[in-house]
């Protein structure tokens, strides 16, 4: 009844029962991920925006990096690897050890959907028993039940229903 008992109830616990049985030792993971620079055979021009992002990765939003920008988007192998180590770095020193998250709270405004993905699970038909619009007053009122129960952020989602103006969506 996850579905039923998330938006009746809410959580009762911090985390998952079985978190360290799913998620491991965090760390033993931390052991194992390289932290070296980037290997001596990676192409000049990736290894110059490895060099740019660790010095100055703000830098690559300007529109005279673009090729490194380009470059590090499309890197791959130890030049990925690299990239990943530079970003956790930066992590680090931005944020350190410390894992934060917010409060959620999914707010499906219809279900209804006339496209027909193949591997979407959620949708419904208009003829089908499980299909439903929320009216604007449920939506506001699951708002303001998230926002009392200390949600810091709230997500819109919803099938492309046949029946709802675009006007809708916003």
């Amino acid at each position: 009844d996850l579905h039923t008992a998330i938006d009746t109830v809410g959580r009762s616990e911090e985390k998952r029962s079985d978190f360290d049985t799913v998620y491991g030792d965090w760390e033993e993971l931390r052991a194992q991920v390289p932290t070296a620079r980037a290997p001596e055979h990676l192409d000049a021009d990736v290894r110059a925006a490895l060099d740019r992002a660790e010095a100055d990765p703000a830098s690559l939003l300007e529109h005279e990096h673009a090729d490194a920008a380009m470059a590090l988007m499309t890197c791959d192998g130890p030049a990925l690897d690299a990239l990943a180590g530079i970003a956790d770095r930066l992590r680090a020193d931005t944020a350190g050890e410390d894992v934060n998250y917010v409060v959620n709270r999914n707010i499906n405004f219809s279900n209804i959907c006339y496209v027909g993905c193949r591997f979407c699970a959620f949708a419904q038909r208009e003829r089908d028993a499980d299909g439903y619009r929320l009216s604007p007053e449920d939506v506001a009122d699951r708002a303001e039940e998230a926002w009392r129960l200390g949600a810091t952020e709230v997500c819109m989602q919803g099938g492309i229903d046949p029946r709802l103006p675009v006007s809708a969506y916003a």
